[in-house]
């Protein structure tokens, strides 16, 4: 995900047609990234608690991107800790 790549300093992998609650394991060395990605004005249920344990397993951070059309992303990191 080139978003997480040039904000972050990422690689990225993705798991394509997953049905599983992460889409892209983003990781620099340093953190780690689970994230469910959404696209289309619609809004779509997404389990966050299913999305945080599975992140808890990579010790990753959970974050849900969606890309809204002719607005660009909005990330939505699912943590308290600071990032």
């Amino acid at each position: 995900m080139e978003l997480f790549e040039l904000k972050h300093g990422c690689v990225s992998i993705r798991s394509a047609g997953s049905h599983t609650p992460v889409d892209v394991i983003a990781g620099n060395g340093e953190k780690v990234y689970a994230i469910q990605v959404k696209t289309g004005k619609r809004r779509v249920r997404i389990d966050e608690e299913e999305l945080k344990e599975f992140a808890r397993m990579f010790k990753a951070i959970p974050v849900i991107a969606r890309k809204i059309p002719y607005h660009g992303w909005k990330i939505e990191y699912l943590t308290e800790k600071k990032i």
